[in-house]
């Protein structure tokens, strides 16, 4: 009986042993998908950040071609010419 006894303890003993190994393993793993996906959000938030600018730039321009259309049809209404 004492004997099946240290048995049940090394058996434990072990099982502890290669659940905490399995455990930082995993971790490590997870550490590592943490880490990645960091990356993909930063590349994510730069990628955001460029096209927020050119989606301004493109405002910007768009403002410049209507002032240049307002002009032109002024032009053309101070030399007779109607268009819409």
């Amino acid at each position: 009986m004492k004997n099946i006894k240290n048995n049940i303890v090394y058996i434990l003993l072990g099982f502890t042993f290669v659940i905490s190994i399995y455990s930082t393993i995993k971790i490590s793993e997870l550490e590592g998908d943490i880490s990645d996906l960091d990356s993909d959000i930063s590349d994510l938030e730069r990628k955001n950040s460029d096209l927020e600018s050119q989606i301004y730039e493109l405002s910007y321009l768009e403002n410049d071609l209507y002032t240049l259309k307002q002009e032109l049809q002024l032009k053309l209404r101070l030399k007779g010419i109607f268009i819409n």
